[in-house]
């Protein structure tokens, strides 16, 4: 694999820690980031769920090396739960990535699930983009931030 598989499936392994056997407030049943459902209709038994979903990708030159800045969109899918659940789901989201841990700090280097990564930003924040049968749907992105050979991408 690349440098950029080796990125998202590490995201995505670390965002499949996500339970309360781990220390977290969310038991996510299932993360999705190769193959991504239709119409974003997840089955009951796969719920909580999150989809991660490559965005824009952004390049430049760096004394022969790549710098480059990736954006994910984690979409954060779970039943007809409360705002106050939905908010849980978004701090373990953030501990998963920034501390590797439901219940320890944030840790250096955190983000470090593959050593090209110089860091990682979070984004945005957007709650309830689309009902779907009184289900939740909040989205949280973040920016990660690699170097590397312009060959191993």
């Amino acid at each position: 694999m690349g440098i950029r598989a080796d990125i998202e499936a590490g995201l995505a392994a670390r965002l499949a820690t996500i339970t309360t056997a781990n220390g977290y407030g969310t038991n996510v049943a299932k993360v999705f980031a190769e193959t991504i459902p239709m119409g974003l209709d997840l089955d009951d038994f796969e719920m909580p769920g999150i989809l991660v979903i490559p965005a824009d990708e952004s390049h430049e030159m760096e004394h022969q090396q790549l710098v480059a800045q990736w954006q994910f969109e984690i979409q954060l899918i779970h039943g007809d739960v409360s705002d106050a659940v939905m908010h849980q789901f978004v701090r373990d989201v953030y501990k998963s990535i920034w501390a590797n841990s439901g219940s320890g700090p944030v840790v250096r280097p955190a983000f470090k699930w593959q050593p090209n990564i110089t860091h990682v930003l979070p984004g945005s924040i957007e709650t309830d983009l689309n009902m779907i049968e009184a289900n939740r749907l909040w989205i949280v992105t973040i920016v990660v931030h690699y170097r590397s050979k312009l060959t191993d991408i």
